[in-house]
């Protein structure tokens, strides 16, 4: 996936969400990694965890919880429970 933006990775993680509603869940849980791995093409090791992380917080909503982060808030093991 080329031309990566914040704005491109909340348009997936708004989908993802939608795709978990309608799969009767009544939240998703997500990682850094997972959505790292969703826009694939870093073997060149310009990895995007720092964009990814961005995203997934500017992804929250009033009651999403952080499940795990760094100090730094830009790991791949960032995790957080998005309520839906």
């Amino acid at each position: 996936m080329n031309n990566i933006s914040t704005k491109s990775l909340i348009e997936i993680i708004n989908d993802l969400k939608l795709k978990a509603k309608d799969n009767g869940n009544n939240f998703l849980v997500l990682t850094a990694q997972e959505l790292h791995d969703i826009i694939g093409n870093y073997s060149n090791g310009n990895t995007r965890f720092p964009m990814c992380c961005s995203a997934m917080f500017k992804s929250m909503k009033e009651g999403d919880e952080v499940i795990y982060t760094s100090p730094s808030k830009q790991t791949n093991k960032t995790k957080i429970k998005y309520y839906l």
